[in-house]
């Protein structure tokens, strides 16, 4: 299992996520477009680690989500430079379509297992179609015990 001490960065582009994601009825994985049909596929990636994902946005783009009525979602607009959390779990390459590993997630720990929200659905529709930079930081244990700090938990 691959160990990550400094933050990854995984690419620049365009966020997306693959369309079998809702297939599957999950949010578990996205990709960066890099433009037309070319979509990164983060070969070195740390798979396996365990890690916290972020999206900065170098550039707002327009929306192009639908509000999802039954999940109560709907995009929001980002600023320039905010960080977007996307959610903590381990790293995982999926190929999706048998297109190759254009897609990157987090699979959630145990303790915070969700069959279908893997990643954050609100911190998805604030980043998608957004130029960002996709970013994997070291993980940091927290805890909701308030007799523990996180560096004890």
């Amino acid at each position: 299992m691959a160990e990550l001490t400094a933050p990854f960065d995984l690419g620049e582009g365009v966020l997306t996520w693959p369309p079998e994601e809702r297939l599957l009825g999950r949010f578990g994985s996205v990709g960066l477009n890099l433009g037309g049909d070319a979509y990164a596929t983060f070969p070195d990636a740390p798979i396996g680690a365990l890690a916290r994902m972020s999206a900065t946005v170098l550039e707002v783009r327009q929306a192009l989500l639908r509000p999802d009525p039954v999940r109560q979602l709907a995009p929001t607009t980002p600023e320039a430079g905010e960080e977007i959390d996307l959610g903590i779990g381990w790293v995982f390459r999926p190929d999706l379509a048998g297109q190759g590993h254009v897609a990157i997630g987090l699979a959630p720990l145990a303790q915070y297992w969700r069959g279908n929200e893997w990643l954050s659905p609100t911190a998805l529709y604030r980043a998608h179609n957004h130029y960002v930079r996709l970013t994997l930081h070291p993980y940091r244990g927290f805890t909701t015990d308030v007799t523990q700090t996180a560096d004890t938990a």
